[in-house]
């Protein structure tokens, strides 16, 4: 499936990108939050998934990621990914003026699952629900302390030096069709730049002084074998947002790119039974679930 691409404008200025498979007669709007390098492109088999399902779902690039604008993998601030996450909202609700107060979900993977994180802490009222697939609460893969120390050292002054992330494709996925995709894709790349990561490790120690757990329904989805992320601080991440620290689903063996495993039809018919659960129904039209 090819999903209709809208072409928006962020508050400061910068092109975004957003995909979006509507539904006539949606039960929740749904929007895709993808990993650093990623883009929403990657996400068009979610989508239909979603579709299927009785939701309208979106993916969009965030700033310096796919089809959108600015330099590729820079933020200035990471606050700059919640006003990207604002236009593609509004984009969203804007498919369906007549159903009202339509309910939202944010689907956050990875990155994309910090920064949904951040913006259910910063903006509220604004969502229904929250899916965090694989956050990047704390890094897991080992990264040089030289490394880092340079990239806090020249995020000022050099916010765009970037060095190879040095994370191996394979431990992403265990499907190699997906893998060899994703390797020759000419919108990802494999560059981390300073101040991206400065400004998403201060996101991430913002996150986790966050004790005061909230009522926001957030489901947690960990890969069991993930090498990228630490499961135990994204479990911390989800303690902080939710009242309900029991909605987890752990996927024993599978990698950190939970929605292009082998078993990614699972993870989201998990999530839409999740979904169904927070709306407290699980009517879909005849014949239209997966």
């Amino acid at each position: 499936m090819t999903a209709p691409v809208r072409r928006l404008v962020a508050a400061d200025g910068l092109p975004l990108v957003l995909r979006v498979a509507p539904h006539p007669t949606p039960r929740a709007a749904v929007l895709v939050v993808h990993g650093y390098s990623d883009h929403g492109g990657q996400y068009a088999h979610v989508l239909e998934q979603l579709q299927a399902n009785g939701f309208t779902a979106a993916a969009g690039d965030l700033r310096g990621h796919g089809e959108s604008g600015g330099r590729r993998g820079f933020v200035a601030r990471f606050g700059d990914y919640l006003h990207d996450l604002d236009a593609m909202l509004a984009e969203l609700r804007a498919q369906h003026p007549e159903s009202g107060e339509l309910p939202v979900f944010l689907l956050g993977h990875s990155l994309g699952g910090l920064v949904s994180a951040a913006y259910a802490r910063s903006r509220p009222r604004v969502l229904t629900g929250l899916v965090l697939a694989a956050p990047f609460a704390r890094l897991k893969y080992p990264v040089p302390a030289w490394k880092q120390r340079l990239a806090q050292v020249v995020s000022g002054a050099l916010p765009g030096f970037g060095l190879p992330s040095g994370v191996p494709s394979e431990l992403l996925s265990h499907d190699p069709s997906w893998v060899r995709r994703f390797e020759t894709d000419p919108l990802a790349f494999a560059r981390a730049n300073a101040r991206w990561f400065a400004e998403t490790i201060a996101a991430q120690g913002a996150m986790a002084e966050a004790r005061v757990a909230g009522a926001m329904p957030t489901l947690l989805l960990l890969a069991g074998d993930d090498r990228i992320v630490c499961n135990a601080a994204a479990r911390t991440l989800h303690a902080a947002l939710t009242s309900d620290p029991e909605a987890v689903r752990e996927y024993p063996g599978l990698y950190h790119a939970l929605f292009h495993e082998l078993d990614h039809r699972l993870v989201v018919d998990d999530t839409v039974s999740w979904i169904d659960a927070v709306l407290g129904t699980s009517a879909v039209p005849p014949g239209s679930r997966s």
